[in-house]
Order: C-alpha cells, then sequence, then structure tokens
C-alpha cells in the first residue's frame, strides 16, 4: 500500500492551499490529498496510520480522541495542556509531542514498522475504550441527584 500525504487545512487556511501546493515537493504532491471541505475531518482519519493534531503550537491542541478511534498513531505541539486526553496518552506513551521537525521525522519511523504499527492501533482501542463516555451512567447519576 502507498503511503499518501492528506493535509486538512483549518477553515481560515484554505486561502493558503494554492501556496501550500507549491511548496510541497513534486513527488510528495503526487500522493497528497488536500481537503478543501470543512466539517470531515473525523470521518478521515481512518485512512491513516498517524495523524499531527493542530494547535499545539498555539493557544492548545485539538481532539486526540478522533485520530485514536480509528487507531491512528497521534501527534501534536506540546500545548497539551488544556486536553486531558491529550496529557493521559503521553504519560501512557500513545501520544508524540511534536517539538521540531526531527521529532517529527522520528515519529513518522512508525509507518516503516507495521509490527509498531498494530500494537500501537490495539493500544489505542483499549485507550479509547477507557475513554468513551457512558451516557446511560451520566444520565443516571444526574437523574437520581434529585
Amino acid at each position: 500500500m502507498q503511503n499518501s500525504l492528506i493535509i486538512i487545512p483549518t477553515y481560515n487556511e484554505l486561502g493558503n492551499i494554492e501556496r501550500l501546493v507549491k511548496e510541497i515537493n513534486k513527488q510528495v504532491l503526487k500522493s497528497t490529498i488536500i481537503i478543501d471541505t470543512v466539517g470531515i475531518l473525523a470521518d478521515l482519519y481512518k485512512y491513516g496510520r498517524v495523524s499531527y493534531i493542530g494547535a499545539g503550537f498555539g493557544a492548545g491542541v485539538h481532539n486526540v480522541l478522533e485520530p485514536a478511534v480509528y487507531g491512528c498513531a497521534v501527534s501534536f505541539g506540546p500545548n497539551i495542556h488544556i486536553l486531558d486526553e491529550a496529557i493521559e496518552m503521553v504519560e501512557n506513551g500513545l501520544g508524540t509531542v511534536i517539538n521540531n521537525a526531527e521529532n517529527f521525522k522520528h515519529f513518522l519511523d512508525i509507518l516503516d514498522n507495521n509490527e509498531e504499527y498494530i500494537e500501537t492501533k490495539e493500544r489505542l482501542n483499549s485507550f479509547v475504550k477507557d475513554n468513551v463516555c457512558d451516557i446511560n451512567s451520566m444520565l443516571n447519576d444526574i437523574l437520581n441527584e434529585n
């Protein structure tokens, strides 16, 4: 299976797609998909093996459980303090903090190691199961408080 790069700019970056295409190495561009539609990100993780979650160098990382649901290895910038799941993933060796290009290159090594990828995927599946909200229990607790 050939690896493809899927780039999903945030809504306010959609205008930069043309610039992005010009900057991507021509060889990489042949296997690159750039999404210009808003609202389908969570559905795209099922096609990936690795992910880089945005805003980790800004206000704080976005949802890390969306890619984890599909067993997609997760990486993000260092600003994870606002998201308990990201902190827990790092503490359990399931999330990779990216501080620089070298960190990211090392993270991508999982693409060449199928055994490591399968193990990570299984561990992510367990993590997601442990973090799924049991809505019935929550509603029961709320209704029984009164």
